[in-house]
């Protein structure tokens, strides 16, 4: 039987994140068509873990693929989980990247959809690369994420001088929905109070920026139905004359916009125009057309 969809499933194989992922994925694989086929990307160690048990026919529709940990041959693990998540993440995205590759050649059909974790920030460029749909899952409560999204704003807030909270303890996180008796003692260390440039941290950062692509706050502030959309695709860009046109009836009108542009293209803007529009208008490198 030919496959008509091909979704790449990559999992964070650390903690229940994969198993969590793989309980969503045999959901989906349940309501699909017998066509739909989910290559399951993940480590082998967790792979082994969470297939071991059989699922009965829902499974035939769902192939798990290896990808490397990042685990340097011979390398002695001093069994601290920090370092074998940082190993992993060094290995990303490359180690997705060869295992999409080689079940799109097994397979013989492409891509269609990216399902992710949402800790695997890099999806987002991934899927736009390959002008596919990007799904990223969240499996805890949706306040939790609300905390990443935010993480530039409550850092701006309570953060001293010397990179910690001493003096806001209790300040609370009232300017986030369903956070208003969040204080900044309560939050995840990883956001205010240990070691922010750490691979982890990061990740949870990028995390929050990519999600959200830093537009959508700013989309929130408009008036419903406002906003001007330009979005061309990935595959066309528009020549340099028309760019300058565009620009300057953007301009002209005065109406907030949110333009979907290559940086590469940006060169072609007419100069200050970027300046000029940045408080009524958005020039970012991708945005969902949906």
């Amino acid at each position: 039987m030919s496959i008509s969809q091909h979704v790449a499933v990559l999992a964070f194989p650390f903690g229940g994140h994969a198993a969590g992922l793989l309980s969503v994925v045999r959901r989906l694989a349940t309501a699909t068509p017998l066509t739909a086929r989910f290559s399951f990307f993940n480590t082998a160690k967790s792979n082994e873990s969470i297939f071991s048990g059989s699922k009965g026919d829902v499974d035939d529709k769902i192939k798990a693929y290896n990808v490397t940990d990042g685990v340097p041959e011979g390398h002695v693990l001093s069994g601290n989980l920090p370092e074998v998540v940082e190993l992993f993440l060094k290995a990303t995205p490359g180690n997705f990247r060869e295992g999409m590759e080689a079940a799109e050649m097994e397979s013989g059909v492409r891509i269609s959809c990216l399902l992710t974790d949402a800790f695997l920030w890099f999806a987002a460029d991934m899927a736009e690369e390959r002008c596919v749909p990007w799904v990223s899952i969240w499996g805890s409560a949706p306040f939790s994420l609300a905390v990443h999204v935010y993480t530039d704003d409550i850092r701006k807030m309570v953060l001293g001088a010397n990179g910690g909270i001493e003096g806001h303890e209790e300040q609370v996180l009232d300017f986030i929905p369903g956070l208003s008796s969040i204080r900044a003692i309560d939050l995840p260390e990883d956001v205010v109070s240990k070691n922010l440039n750490s691979p982890f941290a990061q990740m949870l950062h990028k995390m929050g920026m990519n999600l959200l692509r830093n537009y959508l706050p700013w989309l929130d502030k408009q008036k419903a139905t406002s906003v001007v959309y330009i979005g061309f695709g990935t595959m066309i860009t528009p020549s340099s004359p028309e760019l300058v046109a565009l620009a300057e009836a953007l301009e002209a009108t005065g109406l907030p916009f949110l333009w979907s542009l290559k940086d590469s293209a940006k060169d072609n803007l007419p100069q200050g125009f970027l300046k000029r529009t940045s408080l009524n208008g958005k020039v970012v490198p991708w945005a969902p057309q949906l």
